[in-house]
């Protein structure tokens, strides 16, 4: 089996067979064309499955500059060392990525959440106001127990409650 590299100016055309398993790339039988180079065969699915290779390349390359950038490698991050007060929690400075719109993160909680106003200092940073993430302007409406989960999402105001 030979191969040729793919090259700017390389042209692949589908021509249809007797049998659909048996199609192959090849060179267009179209006397009025004027391709002579750069064209060649290959089955189909070999093709699709060689498309998919390429695709799914970039997907993981642009998914590991995401995270490069973010600072994300698991996504929602985890963070386990919760500090803080009831009610006041608080995450030590470089326990999870740089705050910035968008970034989604759970906490392991340490203390308990009350029924309404609540709040976290992220990172060693101000205290933030956890909301509902149905109504922003509105506080959570379940408490959360010590050991409980909470997941919050940061829309550049508030941190929202994904759950509430």
């Amino acid at each position: 089996m030979s191969t040729t590299a793919i090259t700017p100016g390389t042209v692949i055309q589908l021509t249809p067979m007797p049998n659909y398993e048996d199609q192959v790339l090849a060179p267009s039988t179209d006397p009025k064309s004027t391709l002579t180079e750069n064209v060649f065969s290959i089955p189909w699915y070999q093709y699709i499955d060689r498309v998919h290779q390429v695709v799914m390349s970039l997907y993981q390359l642009l998914l590991m500059v995401d995270q490069t950038v973010t600072g994300l490698t698991e996504f929602p991050h985890v963070i386990l060392t919760e500090t803080g007060a009831n009610n006041a929690i608080a995450c030590p400075e470089g326990s999870g990525p740089v705050l910035a719109v968008g970034v989604e993160f759970r906490i392991k909680l340490a203390h308990t959440l009350q029924v309404g106003v609540n709040s976290c200092a992220y990172n060693d940073g101000p205290a933030i106001p956890i909301r509902s993430h149905f109504n922003p302007a509105l506080n959570i409406a379940t408490a959360y127990g010590v050991g409980g989960i909470i997941d919050l999402l940061y829309d550049g105001t508030v941190l929202q409650d994904m759950s509430q």
